[in-house]
């Protein structure tokens, strides 16, 4: 999932792109950063840098090993989520980032 949110808050389209196994490839974020860091399945670069952005979908077009690889780390990542722990995540980030 293409992914150029530059909005501080927290999209849940991110958690449905996980669940679905589709890599969110975009600008970075804190909630992008939290939702992929223990099993991935994220690639991005700086927000606004929409050349870094192109070369990466690029990049991963001509790389079929590792977008599989971010396929496969995003299913398994996403594989946690259900509905109550969705709403659990989002409201303890929401919280996090409110204080």
């Amino acid at each position: 999932m293409t992914f150029t949110h530059i909005t501080p808050e927290s999209p849940r389209c991110l958690i449905e792109s996980l669940v679905s196994g589709t890599p969110i490839v975009g600008y970075a974020s804190k909630y992008v950063e939290e939702l992929t860091e223990h099993q991935g399945g994220g690639a991005v670069v700086p927000v606004h840098d929409w050349q870094k952005l192109g070369e990466l979908i690029a990049a991963l077009y001509h790389d079929r090993p590792r977008l599989a690889q971010l396929i496969q780390a995003a299913g398994t990542n996403g594989s946690r989520f259900n509905d109550e722990a969705v709403f659990q995540e989002r409201s303890q980030i929401i919280k996090k980032h409110l204080i």
